[in-house]
């Protein structure tokens, strides 16, 4: 897919480099002095990832500089929450859901379309997929109007949906030459190494020390936090992320490539296993222990023993496994709460979508969360606390299936499966190295959300929208592998 395409606007200039790096500086400092975390190793989170996609800004061009900002900002943004007035517009205005986020990636669609003559919709079976998704959500966006549900609601609950199609053709669009996919992936490998680094330091030696000493606050205090503001979140980066360098890790054939992709995927498995999320610690093994017996089917049976053996000492040692025993040993309150909290949101979703299968409760919809029960147990004040303006529920395929209907939730399945099975059938084909890797590494990435989405809600998680570019490039080396021409 070397595309012959007209001169590009971009920064080239050494002067210019000098001049965003130096704006850089001051936008740290600037948030230095707002932010609540006022402390400097903060500070320097901020200059090391915009320091970055200053270097992006000179090695490529406007549009991917644009798309790398927008991840960036979208993944991190919580870090930038301040105090006072600018503090309460940011957390207000929620760019990722708010029409603030739209004009950056329609100047970023239109502008790029425009300069490569690339603006059609692509007769692939994904793209048909996407198409058939999105006619049946505009379906659902009007019948929610029909059914009286806020306005401003159902415009939330849209744009936090719909922004995750849109960003695919996005990625399609900007990433255009050979040379820039394997940029793009680098960015990948260097965030990861910065992500995995940072975590361990801060983790051991800068605890967070907000939290008391209640029992909540112990367990808040010993969870890995990172620059991602929520454990939770960065559990959810990690899910898309290893796999993604598992994939590298077992295709590259350069010896000190290989060895430091090992590292780095030990590295963020450590941070994994620390942030005690339980989801993310039987999702991201089931991911690898399919992709090994992939990669390395003659020794199903070693592989099956050595994850059995590795699941156990780690698991049954560590926090995440002992978070759940704990439930049945009588041990943790706050445990026994958690999943007891589940088991009455999984009752009362499907109850909904027994009442109303086909159509839903519809986008914006309030009676999706009725936590009544709930809402003297301090702890979970915050899980019926409405999320863009709707709620927070552990299952997206429940979520899914409870405001939009059955159908849109087989449709959704239905878009994950089709990107499984032409990634596998691509990867299967080329023998190219990155395109075979890359593919690998996102059919890890869907390995491991597709169980996830099951049991806990990505949609209101920003890092969803780093698993959606993942899968983007996936889309990518697909289209690379089978020639597919605009």
């Amino acid at each position: 897919m070397e595309l012959i395409v007209p001169a590009r606007y971009s920064f080239k200039s050494e002067r210019v480099l000098v001049i965003f790096v130096i704006l850089i500086i001051a936008f740290a400092i600037f948030y230095g002095f707002l932010t609540t975390q006022t402390t400097l190793r903060k500070n320097i989170v901020i200059f090391c990832v915009m320091a970055y996609l200053g270097y992006a800004v000179y090695k490529l061009d406007v549009f991917d500089f644009l798309l790398l900002f927008l991840i960036v900002f979208l993944v991190f943004h919580k870090m930038f929450y301040c105090k006072g007035f600018l503090g309460k517009t940011l957390r207000g205005i929620r760019l990722e859901n708010t029409l603030l986020f739209w004009p950056l990636l329609l100047f970023m669609f239109l502008g790029d379309s425009a300069l490569n003559r690339k603006w059609k919709i692509y007769r692939t079976p994904v793209d048909k997929w996407i198409m058939l998704f999105l006619v049946s959500f505009t379906m659902s966006v009007i019948y929610s109007f029909f059914v009286g549900n806020h306005w401003v609601n159902i415009l939330r609950d849209s744009f936090a949906y719909v922004r995750f199609v849109f960003l695919i053709y996005v990625v399609i669009c900007v990433i255009d030459r050979r040379s820039k996919f394997e940029s793009f992936n680098k960015f990948i490998f260097i965030l990861a190494a910065f992500c995995g680094v940072y975590g361990l330091i801060e983790y051991i030696f800068f605890p967070d020390p907000r939290y008391g000493t209640s029992e909540l606050g112990l367990f808040l205090r010993t969870r890995i936090r990172t620059i991602f503001y929520y454990t939770n979140d960065y559990a959810g980066y990690l899910d898309s992320t290893i796999p993604f360098i598992f994939a590298f890790a077992t295709f590259s054939k350069e010896k000190s490539r290989k060895t430091l992709f090992w590292v780095l995927l030990l590295l963020l498995y450590i941070n994994m296993i620390l942030t005690f999320s339980r989801a993310s610690f039987l999702t991201v093994n089931f991911a690898l222990f399919i992709m090994a017996l992939i990669r390395y089917k003659k020794r199903a049976i070693w592989i099956l023993t050595l994850f059995i053996i590795l699941i156990a000492i780690i698991g049954l040692n560590t926090p995440v496994m002992k978070r759940q025993i704990s439930v049945f040993t009588g041990g943790s309150l706050l445990e026994q709460q958690s999943n007891l909290f589940r088991v009455y949101e999984y009752s009362h979703l499907i109850q909904g979508i027994a009442e109303k299968p086909i159509l839903g409760a519809g986008l914006g919809s309030r009676t999706m969360g009725r936590y009544a029960p709930f809402k003297d147990l301090g702890h979970f004040k915050r899980s019926y606390r409405p999320v863009m303006n709707v709620y927070h529920h552990h299952s997206l395929v429940l979520d899914v299936a409870g405001r939009m209907g059955l159908p849109v939730m087989a449709t959704m399945s239905m878009l994950c499966l089709t990107l499984l099975y032409a990634f596998y059938k691509a990867f299967k084909f080329t023998e190219e190295y990155e395109m075979r890797a890359t593919l690998f590494g996102a059919i890890g990435a869907i390995l491991s959300f597709m169980p996830h989405m099951i049991v806990d809600n990505l949609i209101d998680k920003n890092t969803f929208i780093y698993f959606i570019f993942i899968i983007s490039i996936g889309i990518v080396a697909w289209r690379y592998v089978y020639k597919v021409e605009d």
